[in-house]
């Protein structure tokens, strides 16, 4: 019987989208070589972008979150940092891939058949 396969969630901001991935580090790390992220580098990211802002363009974005501007800029992008951290994408609930080679596909005689 082959060993089983764990698999990673990736997912990229530029398209929006989620793909499973083997969760081998060759893999992954080609996958994010080309811009997919783990969660975790998600969150990373979205807490780092807080980071740089300030003035206006801080402003601005606590506004757009509906978030309190008070504060030193400190407490202000450590508050947007959460927030967008918390808003990150979340994956979608995995389904397991087809194996052929442990799975059966249903027949016309076996669907009839009490087990």
């Amino acid at each position: 019987m082959p060993e089983t396969v764990e698999w990673v969630t990736l997912y990229n901001p530029s398209q929006d989208a989620w793909h499973r991935v083997p969760d081998h580090p060759v893999v992954v790390q080609d996958f994010q070589d080309r811009g997919w992220e783990t969660p975790e580098d998600s969150a990373a990211r979205a807490e780092a972008d807080a980071g740089q802002l300030r003035g206006k363009e801080l402003e601005d974005a606590l506004e757009q979150a509906g978030l309190s501007k008070g504060g030193t800029v400190k407490d202000k992008q450590a508050r947007l940092a959460d927030f967008r951290r918390d808003q990150a994408p979340v994956p979608p609930e995995p389904t397991e891939p087809f194996d052929p080679q442990v799975e059966e596909t249903p027949t016309e005689e076996t669907e009839g058949e009490q087990v």
